[in-house]
């Protein structure tokens, strides 16, 4: 009777292939009722029959209702909440039973008595949790163009009884929502109407109100007033002329049919109510297309905003992460700036400080000065050495606070190999002094002699201890003796300036490689973007363009 529904409805087909892929992108909410409701559409989509079912509260006759409609016991029926799974009632040519279990295996029983064992609640009112799907088949004529019936676990009772009939609901082309006359319109009922139904996009609710008879008759007029008038708020998309609201006492109705009493049956309401039924479901059946797809857009949209929220949330995210990351970069560009000047400013001090003429104009008397008292040794380590280590650590002080501030290994060390201090090549004394003359010259000599400088030390000492010991009594010896001493004082401003100049050179023929092996210490590294980041942003995109898939099928 019904055709395929996806076999026209290209732009619902279109629209199911990017529903089915926006929801695995809602990977930690994979059991969440809205993945739920997809799967549950799209699995009604390709079902041909057209679904009735019957909701509402538990112990409000729905499986009453339904076995009045069969004209039997093929239901379970209680006082108590008895329906523990979704039974679904479908054509066939004797009452027949089949159960099929999560396993995938089947039972497959005459009659309904099987249903005791697998379709009810058991003694703690809990549904069987190894049971897949139930199914009644039954010769009865509503059924045989292809509808078929979904009795509904009662709600109100448990969580888990709740669930399943929400989801269920989905796959409704028609709800007959089941009333209690005694309590009619609860907020909950409402609620629920809301919630489970309308918003979801099921819209083709019929209201049948049962224990109608229970009431006096004025009471039944102001149930039947106030129930028309709420029902009448819930029309939505039920053909013009069709009512929405229907009385039937599905006890009595059921009674009325097993006796056979037509008359019983019809002021029952059961009678009316089937033929209404008929009516409804003829022109629904032409409409099939018109009652499932605003469902799957209402299903369609609300996994939009749900993909829209996870973008949006994941774009917080990440705002918050690249503020950060460029807060970081900032600052490690300012570092990496302020540490390059002063280490900048380090080895240049060191450089200028080092430039051989100016080195050699600032040490040179101080070195004669320290050779003349015959400390040279401690003249270079106190103040030489010391004032080259002073600028030296100065520079590597910026080098260690860089390779710690930008997580660096050590550089390479260099290796500063300073030169010896050369022997002074000593004139030798003019034959004609014997002794040089003065106090000054004797400490002169003394002080050279007693040096560091190698083996002219003790010859020249001699030669000048001998010079000294001599009386000058001429003009020619003191000329000679002057100009012995300014040889001597030549040779070792020589020897110094030799020295310092070396010195100097030494260190600044080795500044290339120290500025080598530092220069990438001083340098910024851009933190990279750990995988999680990058996963996170390759998901904004998949969610965007999931969104926008969806977006454009919904227009």
């Amino acid at each position: 009777m019904f055709k395929h529904f996806t076999e026209k409805a290209t732009p619902c087909t279109s629209l199911l292939n990017s529903l089915n892929s926006a929801i695995k992108l809602l990977e930690p909410e994979q059991e969440s009722q809205l993945c739920l409701d997809v799967r549950s559409i799209c699995e009604h989509l390709a079902n041909p029959n057209l679904r009735v079912t019957v909701f509402g509260p538990f112990n409000h006759g729905k499986s009453t209702l339904l076995n009045a409609l069969l004209g039997s016991y093929a239901l379970p029926i209680d006082l108590v909440p008895t329906t523990g799974a979704a039974i679904s009632i479908k054509y066939g040519e004797q009452l027949q039973t089949r159960i099929t279990f999560l396993n995938g295996t089947k039972e497959i029983e005459h009659g309904t008595e099987i249903l005791q064992r697998f379709a009810i609640l058991d003694g703690d009112r809990r549904m069987r949790d190894d049971v897949a799907s139930v199914e009644v088949l039954c010769p009865h004529p509503l059924l045989k163009n292809g509808t078929e019936l979904l009795d509904l676990p009662g709600t109100n009772d448990r969580e888990e009884q709740d669930k399943l009939v929400r989801n269920q609901l989905l796959t409704a082309d028609l709800v007959i929502q089941v009333l209690d006359a005694r309590k009619l319109f609860t907020l909950k009922e409402v609620e629920d109407l809301r919630d489970w139904l309308i918003e979801r996009g099921i819209k083709t609710v019929i209201f049948v109100i049962n224990f109608l008879n229970l009431l006096d008759i004025e009471d039944q007029k102001e149930v039947i007033k106030r129930a028309s008038s709420i029902a009448e708020d819930f029309r939505l998309d039920l053909p013009d002329g069709l009512s929405n609201l229907h009385r039937v006492d599905a006890l009595p109705a059921l009674k009325a049919r097993l006796r056979g009493d037509t008359e019983a049956a019809y002021n029952s309401g059961i009678l009316t109510f089937e033929s209404a039924l008929h009516n409804i479901l003829a022109v629904l059946s032409e409409q099939i297309d018109g009652i499932r797809f605003p469902r799957v857009v209402a299903i369609a949209q609300q996994v939009k905003e749900s993909l829209e929220a996870q973008s949006e949330e994941i774009k917080s995210e990440l705002q918050e992460y690249d503020y950060e990351r460029k807060q970081e970069i900032y600052w490690g560009k300012q570092e990496e700036k302020r540490l390059k000047q002063a280490f900048e400013g380090s080895v240049q001090n060191l450089m200028d400080w080092l430039s051989p003429e100016s080195f050699i104009q600032r040490y040179q008397s101080e070195c004669l000065q320290a050779l003349l008292e015959d400390k040279l040794t401690e003249w270079l380590n106190n103040t030489l050495h010391s004032a080259l280590a002073e600028r030296v650590d100065a520079a590597d002080r910026w080098v260690n606070e860089a390779r710690e501030t930008f997580g660096w290994d050590e550089p390479e060390e260099i290796v500063l190999s300073l030169p010896d201090f050369p022997e002074i090549d000593l004139p030798s004394p003019p034959s004609e002094l014997d002794e040089p003359s003065g106090a000054g010259w004797a400490a002169l000599a003394g002080g050279v002699a007693g040096s560091i400088f190698g083996p002219w030390g003790t010859a020249a000492g001699a030669a000048w201890a001998y010079g000294a010991t001599q009386e000058a009594a001429k003009k020619r010896r003191e000329e000679l003796e002057v100009n012995y001493r300014s040889q001597v004082l030549s040779a070792c401003n020589s020897a110094i300036e030799e020295y310092l100049r070396n010195f100097s050179y030494a260190i600044l023929l080795k500044m290339p490689d120290y500025r080598r092996t530092t220069k990438g210490i001083f340098e910024f590294q851009e933190p990279e973007e750990s995988l999680e980041i990058i996963s996170r942003r390759r998901f904004l995109k998949q969610l965007e363009s999931a969104f926008s898939d969806l977006d454009e099928c919904l227009e």
